[in-house]
């Protein structure tokens, strides 16, 4: 490794890499060498050699700056991040990031202080969490590369092993608490059925109440119909949300197609990632089920099948407080302290779980829930997936008994002469045939056996 001057100041160096060979290096030192210093003197520097030298002034704690504010403007991407999404990077830095490494210059950022960083948060924090925390700093020196801040990302090389831990669960619901909510959700529906036609009948006067009531066991309605669809087909609840009349295929064949998800703030964007575009299969019941809630559906501009009481987006927060957890609650799903035991993200991984114990391997899975990258799939719920070793011994085993077979066979087929003179162990004929005509098996010579041995 050399130095070279990128600037008059003796601050002004930065590494460059190693020469193939010594001769090179010396060449280096005695051609080019006297050349940059000379022109550093005389402050003759290019703008990307100006540039260079002002990237290594800068800290991790300017990057994370530059990216978070990249990030709320839509400064790279167009469109400025969700504010749930900005929280959680804001987060990941303010409380991790930049009281570890925060202070370090961009020169001396490398893969080993990214590994130590990430054995850190393994030890302090959830599996998780870590993930979250590397997941989120590899965006940030991503953002310094575009920038020409870094030559290159040292956390991209950085790994994670999948957290195999015995007993790790995750969130979901199992198939009993799945029954005791839709058994909720009819009967808060079935109510307010009720409720409606007796005060239409207790209030003629008053029709708008009756109407009220109604609009509430319809929205009892929608959100039965929505959990069923999330159950069946593992969507994000983003995706449910935005998803269209003209994305669904209800005849014969029944699927929809994924392509747009709502945002938080009530817009309708682009899907979170380019594998989310897919064409996802619907059982037939369900398809039905939707075919008899679009006539009842609210109608809207945007033609949602999910939408809010007025045909707008259905906001998730108002989906939760006034649906979901009133239905968790009815049906004993809610902790001492009144919070879900699991998340509506806990449907998709119901229906992950569902699609592993059916034998679906890891892209499979990954295709239907829409990873961009299996690897995440498999970090996920590496856990549900039989146990690879097994596997690969049951495997192992399986082609060893088929090798041993057929050598078996082969040992068999050559205790026997070509013409059905047998042959002893001793290995020799128990007829004799004239010299000129006398035969060797395969693995045999005159004089002795040769020893076969099994290879597996």
């Amino acid at each position: 490794m050399v130095d070279f001057p990128v600037g008059p100041e003796p601050e002004h160096r930065v590494r460059k890499g190693g020469f193939r060979t010594k001769k090179e290096a010396e060449d280096w030192e005695r051609t080019e060498r006297p050349r940059l210093e000379a022109a550093s003197r005389a402050g003759d520097l290019s703008a990307e050699q100006r540039r260079r030298a002002e990237s290594q002034k800068k800290t991790l704690a300017d990057i994370a700056a530059s990216w978070l504010a990249s990030a709320k403007g839509g400064h790279e991407s167009g469109v400025p991040v969700e504010s749930t999404t900005y929280d959680g990077y804001e987060g990941s830095v303010r409380l991790y990031i930049l009281p570890q490494i925060g202070h370090t210059l961009v020169r001396d950022i490398d893969g080993p202080l990214v590994a130590s960083f990430q054995r850190i948060l393994v030890t302090t924090s959830s599996h998780a969490k870590t993930q979250r925390v590397m997941r989120h700093l590899r965006q940030m020196l991503n953002h310094a590369v575009r920038r020409g801040w870094m030559p290159a990302n040292p956390a991209s090389s950085v790994r994670m092993k999948a957290d195999t831990r015995a007993g790790r669960s995750l969130p979901m619901p199992d198939h009993k608490q799945l029954v005791r909510l839709f058994e909720a959700i009819a009967t808060l529906r079935s109510t307010a059925t009720v409720d409606a036609a007796r005060c239409r009948q207790e209030r003629p006067h008053d029709p708008e109440a009756g109407i009220m009531f109604d609009g509430v066991a319809r929205s009892w309605r929608s959100f039965g119909i929505l959990m069923q669809t999330a159950i069946a087909t593992g969507l994000r609840i983003s995706e449910l949300l935005a998803l269209r009349w003209e994305d669904l295929v209800l005849e014969e064949k029944p699927r929809l197609e994924v392509a747009q998800r709502a945002r938080q703030d009530g817009r309708i964007g682009k899907p979170k990632t380019a594998g989310s575009r897919r064409t996802v299969p619907l059982p037939m019941p369900l398809a039905n089920d939707l075919r008899a809630w679009k006539a009842d559906c609210p109608r809207g501009t945007l033609r949602l099948v999910f939408p809010s009481a007025t045909g707008h987006v259905e906001r998730y927060a108002n989906l939760y407080s006034r649906r979901l957890l009133p239905a968790a609650r009815a049906a004993g799903l809610t902790t001492a302290g009144g919070s879900l035991r699991f998340a509506f993200h806990g449907t998709r991984h119901y229906h992950a779980s569902a699609l592993i114990e059916a034998g679906m391997n890891v892209g499979e899975v990954a295709d239907q829930l829409g990873h961009a990258d299996p690897t995440l799939t498999m970090t996920t719920y590496s856990h549900l997936f039989p146990d690879a070793e097994e596997a690969r011994r049951s495997a192992i085993d399986a082609l060893s008994a088929r090798v041993r077979g057929a050598i078996a066979a082969s040992i068999e087929t050559t205790k026997f002469g070509r013409a059905g003179t047998a042959v002893r162990e001793s290995g020799t004929p128990t007829r004799r045939t004239p010299r000129a005509k006398r035969h060797f098996p395969p693995g045999r010579h005159k004089g002795g056996t040769t020893e076969l041995k099994l290879l597996i």
